[in-house]
């Protein structure tokens, strides 16, 4: 699948946002389609900056019943963990050791 043409401005602004400000990583929503966040990627990309995709964040709803994400205080670690994992690498942050 492919993006509503009415999105498309919004993705190259936000693609030459990422790529002007050297943007090391951007994520998926748990409830939204990987795709989305993979055009983001691919404009940003053709703008001369490879971003990463640092992982999956739950925002609007919580991981599957019986896992750690599947509690508040699951997810808030979760996405706080997959973002530091993705921003700051461990070289630079050697007291955070991301749990997978």
């Amino acid at each position: 699948g492919t993006l509503d043409s009415t999105k498309i401005p919004g993705m190259r602004r936000l693609a030459e946002l990422i790529a002007s400000r050297r943007i090391p990583g951007i994520f998926v929503e748990s409830s939204v389609p990987v795709r989305n966040i993979q055009a983001v990627q691919e404009a940003t990309r053709a703008r001369g900056w490879d971003v990463a995709i640092g992982g999956e964040l739950y925002s609007d709803a919580l991981g599957s019943p019986g896992t750690p994400e599947g509690t508040y205080v699951g997810m808030v670690r979760h996405n706080v963990e997959t973002i530091v994992a993705a921003l700051i690498p461990p070289t630079e942050n050697p007291t955070m050791q991301v749990a997978r």
